[in-house]
Formats: C-alpha cells, sequence, structure tokens
C-alpha cells in the first residue's frame, strides 16, 4: 500500500487536535512509498508517536520527515 497517503490520512485525523494544542505541523513526505507492512500495526505506532507529542509536547512545533533512503524508509 502507498505509506505516504496513509500517513497523510492519519495527520489530517489528527488536525483538530493539533489546533487545540497549539502545535504547528510542519511535514514532508515523499510521494508514492509503496510498502508491503502491517497497515494497522504502522498506523497503530505512528498514532502512539503523534497522540505522545499532543500530550507531552503542547504548544512547541512538530516537524515529520519520511522518505526512502537507499531502500529503506526513514521517518524523523
Amino acid at each position: 500500500y502507498d505509506l505516504s497517503e496513509n500517513i497523510k490520512e492519519l495527520l489530517e485525523g489528527f488536525s483538530s487536535s493539533f489546533h487545540k494544542a497549539g502545535i504547528s505541523l510542519d511535514v514532508k513526505i515523499h510521494e508514492k512509498l509503496i510498502v508491503t507492512f502491517d497497515k494497522g500495526r504502522i498506523e497503530q505506532v505512528f498514532s502512539n508517536l503523534v497522540s505522545n507529542s499532543l500530550k507531552y509536547a503542547p504548544g512547541k512545533p512538530l516537524s515529520i520527515s519520511l522518505a526512502e533512503e537507499h531502500g529503506d524508509i526513514v521517518l524523523v
């Protein structure tokens, strides 16, 4: 599946929470990151990371970068 689109959709689902927490979001996601990961697990991990930023860093900027480097998917 396309991880890029999946992560963008997840972030859209958190948009009102980011706004309420005063978190500015900087997102850099490469297009068409096709993967064969367990979609449910990836969504769970990513949601937990975003939820932690909302809980422990309200008012702070959040930067998310997702790219492919040398055949690996890198999330920063």
